[in-house]
């Protein structure tokens, strides 16, 4: 064998050798550096620049995304609704609600009575009286209104002539 081929052989094998040492250093100073929210500006990384699904529910927390930083393409498929799903089972039956108002009833009645007393319009038994009024009264009507314990209308009529006035009154009753 030929020294002089020998010697070359060894100088390419070095210099492959060393050219693959420059070079898995340089990429090795530039992979060594940690790529971190903090050297990447703002506003540099599209969407183009990710592959598909590389950002999703499992990277983004809730809340951490607003829709005024979504793109208007994105915003349009949010807004656009989906299909319907099918309707849930019926829930459980609530509580019975209070009673409301049964039996209602207008009572009408004419009286006559002394000057200055009251007309009263009695509902009748364990009914409540909603509301009342009166058709005709001589005089100045001085009181329109329910009595104290609810079971009836009360109507008050003052008169300059001294005298019995009769007066014409109604109690609207309910059982409630």
């Amino acid at each position: 064998m030929n020294p002089r081929r020998s010697h070359l052989g060894v100088i390419i094998i070095v210099g492959i050798a060393a050219i693959a040492l420059v070079a898995s250093a340089a990429t090795g100073a530039v992979a060594g550096r940690l790529v971190t929210s903090a050297t990447i500006r703002n506003h540099t990384i599209q969407h183009q620049d990710l592959a598909d699904d590389a950002v999703g529910p499992r990277i983004i927390r809730d809340g951490s995304v607003s829709g005024s930083k979504l793109g208007p393409r994105v915003r349009a498929r949010l807004a656009k609704a989906g299909t319907p799903g099918p309707a849930g089972r019926d829930g459980a039956v609530g509580p019975a609600g209070a009673d409301g108002v049964s039996g209602y009833q207008i009572v009408e009645s004419t009286q006559t009575i002394p000057l200055g007393e009251v007309a009263t319009i009695d509902c009748p038994a364990g009914k409540r009286v909603l509301a009342g009024g009166y058709a005709s009264a001589p005089g100045v009507v001085l009181g329109n209104a329910p009595t104290p314990d609810g079971s009836g209308w009360g109507i008050r009529v003052g008169n300059a002539i001294p005298g019995d006035v009769t007066v014409q009154g109604y109690a609207i009753c309910a059982d409630v």
